[in-house]
């Protein structure tokens, strides 16, 4: 009923029928463009597509609390990444929405979105993926990165790296650091620890 604010309409509302508006929401300017596609979601030119820039894509400015997908969203595009390289027939707004339902939003959205919450998002959405640390064949894995400075970790990322052929990996939305490919996942994590201050805190298999 109040998909229009997000389900807030105490703090959102609609007054033209197009534009969503969070007056509390500053970095942001409270304000995001939709096109309703009918089916009850919003309609991206992407949809069915990697997103291979978090920054530049048509829902990159959709608001993600009191930030946007664009600068905080990286957990909901990895998401969305993984499922679609296991066919499941899903919008980026399904998982938009769904980061939402699963409470996902960290720090009001300026931290991102929470990798296990995340995590739950994917299965929801598609329940024939199994996660397994061990298992075989991967083809596909959350990764979460983690930045430091003198010791403490001062923020962090999530990108999907989506299984092509052998053991090589294509990283979506990579932090940039090193190419955006692997032939094996040890190599690349190897190569992310060794730069000064980032690190990788974590990954998740699915299959």
């Amino acid at each position: 009923m109040f998909a229009y604010c997000l389900n807030n309409p105490v703090n959102g509302f609609d007054p033209s029928g197009t534009r969503f508006q969070d007056p509390n929401c500053r970095s942001c300017g409270g304000l995001v463009e939709y096109t309703d596609s009918g089916t009850g979601s919003y309609s991206i030119p992407e949809d069915g597509q990697y997103i291979a820039d978090q920054e530049n894509f048509s829902a990159s400015s959709w608001p993600l609390g009191c930030s946007t997908v664009g600068k905080s969203g990286c957990g909901i595009v990895t998401a969305y990444n993984i499922l679609i390289s296991h066919g499941a027939d899903v919008s980026f707004s399904d998982v938009y929405f769904a980061a939402y339902a699963h409470g996902a939003l960290d720090n009001a959205g300026r931290d991102g979105t929470d990798a296990a919450k995340m995590i739950e998002v994917i299965i929801d959405l598609d329940p024939s993926i199994s996660i397994s640390y061990e298992g075989e064949p991967i083809e596909s894995v959350f990764i979460i990165y983690g930045f430091y400075e003198d010791g403490r970790r001062i923020g962090g990322h999530a990108a999907a790296a989506i299984h092509y052929w052998n053991q090589y990996f294509i990283i979506y939305t990579g932090i940039g650091v090193t190419d955006d490919c692997a032939y094996d996942l040890n190599s690349y994590f190897s190569a992310i620890d060794e730069c000064d201050g980032i690190s990788i805190d974590g990954w998740i298999a699915f299959h």
